[in-house]
């Protein structure tokens, strides 16, 4: 949903890197429970055989890689996204009303998805539900495909989508007769939700001033160590929201990946189609570097193997600042 460049103009490597997490979120959401695969198979926290968060466990695992990969990714496609808006010197007002439209569309996507899943509508969900599941699917394609030609078939389907969408909502029982609830939503696209509107604006606001940007994330860790402190405004800030069900401030944790993903998307505008044949190799050195990066950091600090990744990290890192 941020990308609107043609289809010549995408960057390939961020496409690959937003399927290869999307297929990673569908595999780890897969896996079997109770204790049928090793720990490392699963998150670090809820490790088998009862799955229970146990924040004191140290270490990650490949799946707790997975969303921060998205969230990445995401930053990154935000000047991407915005560079010809950018270019054009369009006030804060367009970008806003793009920043909150996709807001908008997230969170009602964060809504019908979790209401329209089989075990949402029943607790022993037979083949009514399942069929309306896939019905909820296919209503959620017309809804946010994005067509080449806006044909008078487009604006018709496109938002009687959205109106069969809201009649399921409001007609269906759902599980226990409870009927559709603002509390049942999706957090994973909830939380992209917040991302893609603070995200955006955050790197519209800076885009001429980066060291600004990256200024910002000090500033929000002192915030959320502070809010901590029981009984402080910082507590009482980060615990207010007028609208708990679309918004919570600790989402605004993950500024941590978007704010670094958009300076890998301002890197890839300013060097695309500008790396020479003679810099090819050393590009894809960094790139096998990095890849190693991660794959060490998850090895070693599963293992808590610490003092052994602090030195290989600083290694990597200063091969791939002479690769670079």
């Amino acid at each position: 949903m941020m990308d609107k460049l043609p289809h010549k103009q995408r960057n390939e490597s961020l496409d690959a890197l937003r399927g290869i997490s999307i297929l990673a979120m569908v595999l780890s959401g897969s896996i079997a429970f109770g204790g049928v695969l090793p720990a490392w198979m699963y998150h670090a926290q809820v490790p088998p055989p009862l799955h229970k968060f146990v924040p004191t466990l140290p270490g990650i695992t490949w799946v707790d890689l997975v969303f921060p990969f998205f969230l990445f990714s995401m930053g990154a496609a935000i000047p991407l996204a915005l560079q010809k808006i950018a270019a054009q010197n369009s006030g804060l007002l367009r970008v806003g009303w793009i920043a909150i439209r996709r807001y908008a569309l997230l969170v009602f996507f964060a809504l019908f998805f979790q209401h329209m899943k089989p075990w949402s509508m029943s607790e022993q969900p037979g083949v009514k539900e399942f069929l309306l599941s896939m019905l909820a699917f296919c209503l959620l394609f017309f809804q946010l495909y994005q067509p080449v030609q806006r044909t008078i078939f487009w604006k018709l389907v496109k938002p009687a989508a959205y109106i069969v969408a809201v009649l399921l909502l409001y007609l269906l029982p759902f599980k226990n007769g409870t009927g559709f609830s603002f509390q049942q939503s999706d957090i994973i696209i909830i939380v992209l939700a917040n991302m893609a509107l603070f995200g955006t604006i955050i790197w519209w606001l800076t885009r001429h001033r980066p060291l600004y940007r990256l200024a910002i994330l000090p500033l929000l860790m002192a915030f959320l160590l502070a809010a901590q402190t029981p009984g402080s405004w910082n507590e009482a800030l980060n615990d207010f929201s007028p609208f708990p069900w679309m918004y919570r401030f600790y989402y605004l944790k993950y500024l941590f990946i978007i704010i670094p993903g958009t300076f890998a998307g301002e890197w890839m505008i300013q060097t695309a189609g500008t790396i020479q044949k003679k810099l090819a190799g050393y590009v894809k050195i960094a790139a096998w570097l990095s890849l190693l990066l991660i794959i060490s950091n998850v090895v070693l600090l599963y293992g808590r193997h610490l003092w052994l990744n602090l030195a290989l990290t600083m290694v990597l890192l200063l091969l791939m600042y002479w690769a670079l």
